[in-house]
């Protein structure tokens, strides 16, 4: 009996411990829940761009200096604190809920989600783009 070979999303998304997804027509996978990174001493996430968390994304604790890979999209909220983050570069492009992005080495919110309802940055806290001063 052949199996099909997994693609490299699913095959890190299983590797991770994740079994509670579904595999979109159009390639994306949606995690039906929480995936959880923090505190794994990681220098760079896995690749995760193809994939949509409906709840939160945690990874904070970490040595992470780019958030390239992260997912596309995060239905609740999603914590990238306590890392060595210069920029947010990488961020999905949604958030549902809170960004929590302080207590790293930002210079900018460069690359910031377009769409979140709060994000909390060493520069302050703001509840839509419009509210973040131009020169930070």
């Amino acid at each position: 009996m052949t199996t099909a070979a997994l693609s490299p999303t699913e095959q890190t998304l299983i590797d991770l411990g994740i079994r509670n997804y579904t595999q979109r027509p159009d390639g994306m996978f949606v995690v039906h829940g929480n995936i959880d990174l923090s505190r794994g001493n990681l220098t760079r996430l896995p690749d995760l761009s193809k994939v949509i968390v409906e709840r939160n994304f945690f990874c904070s604790d970490n040595q992470l200096i780019s958030l390239a890979g992260a997912p596309t999209s995060v239905g609740g909220s999603f914590s990238c604190y306590n890392n060595q983050l210069t920029s947010l570069v990488g961020a999905p492009t949604m958030i549902g809920r809170i960004f929590w992005c302080y207590n790293s080495q930002l210079t900018s919110l460069e690359g910031m989600p377009q769409k979140f309802e709060r994000i909390i940055s060493d520069f302050g806290a703001f509840s839509s783009a419009d509210d973040i001063p131009e020169h930070l």
